[in-house]
């Protein structure tokens, strides 16, 4: 299963998943991912966040 998709189907969130890869900054490995969920701010107003 996607990972976004699972994360999008339990917490309703929107994931990104950002692959770093930089090797001037030193910035290289398998598996080095970022995941950024998030919400849009009518549901964080809904779930009294805002």
């Amino acid at each position: 299963m996607d990972i976004c998709r699972h994360i999008f189907d339990t917490s309703g969130r929107f994931t990104q998943v950002v692959q770093i890869d930089d090797l001037d900054r030193g910035i290289r490995a398998r598996y080095i991912e970022v995941l950024i969920s998030f919400k849009f701010a009518e549901s964080a107003a809904d779930d009294g966040l805002l």
